[in-house]
């Protein structure tokens, strides 16, 4: 970090150098602007490093979040995506610090997290793959996983990743998927095409989604 060069516009904002005392006590110095250029520069600055780091996944999302928060003009229109992104932020930090996960337990009581839930007979399971929707006249399913499932304010919500139908293999008799970060919140209602939940499978490095039968809308 010592050894990084600064642009033009951005040398004014140069934090202090991180020692490792403040790192130990949680504590960054510097202005308030100053942590800001550390937190927008932090990929370049440690980008032979930040891809080996497991909670680097909860950057990308604060950042997501913080851009949306600072555009200028903002759109209505975002607000159901940033709601999306600062609950799985939450998630994140929560997973991944207990001590996060306590304090947001003190301060908001109507949040809950589940592994699983059974509701009106369907069991929906922590990362499992479903079927939301099917496309074109072939019936293609569409999938989405869930990360999360949450009790919020008496309502049942999943954060899911809409997953892309990439094909389906015949040697396999399954269909590819693959993941582009794409989240979202759904209900349990959502789902009208095929409640079962699925297993993910990995074979060659293909994403694989193994249906029992083939699903078609009614007429």
């Amino acid at each position: 970090m010592e050894n990084f060069v600064y642009g033009e516009f951005d040398t004014s904002n140069k934090p202090p150098p991180i020692l490792v005392k403040n790192l130990n006590n949680n504590h960054i110095v510097g202005s308030a602007s100053q942590k800001y250029c550390l937190f927008r520069l932090f990929p370049i600055i440690f980008s032979d490093l930040v891809e080996k780091l497991q909670s680097f996944k909860i950057y990308l999302v604060l950042r997501e979040l913080l851009d949306m928060i600072l555009a200028f003009p903002q759109r209505k229109s975002w607000l159901p995506f940033m709601e999306t992104l600062a609950i799985n932020f939450q998630c994140m930090m929560d997973s991944s610090h207990s001590r996060f996960g306590q304090q947001l337990a003190q301060f908001d009581q109507t949040l809950l997290r589940f592994s699983e839930l059974i509701y009106n007979h369907i069991i929906y399971k922590q990362y499992a793959v479903y079927v939301y929707d099917l496309q074109h006249v072939e019936d293609i399913p569409l999938f989405f996983q869930i990360h999360y499932i949450f009790k919020y304010n008496q309502q049942w919500i999943f954060i899911v990743d809409f997953l892309n139908t990439d094909g389906f293999s015949t040697k396999l008799w399954s269909y590819k998927v693959s993941s582009c970060d794409r989240l979202g919140i759904v209900s349990p209602n959502d789902l009208k095409y095929f409640r079962k939940g699925l297993d993910l499978y990995e074979v060659d490095q293909l994403h694989l989604v193994n249906l029992t039968s083939r699903l078609t809308k009614q007429n």
